[in-house]
């Protein structure tokens, strides 16, 4: 049993891929990218 935690991959719109934990918000993702997309953002879709 591995100890390490695996990251998700996450593919943005445009193509950009981020490595992501497991738990990590969606509002964590836009905040990541940018203070105004974290505040601009109303939802997200999740595919997985």
């Amino acid at each position: 049993m591995s100890t390490a935690t695996e990251l998700l991959t996450l593919t943005l719109p445009n193509g950009d891929q981020k490595q992501i934990a497991p738990g990590t918000t969606p509002l964590e993702v836009a905040e990541g990218i940018g203070p105004r997309l974290a505040k601009d953002a109303v939802g997200a879709e999740l595919d997985g």
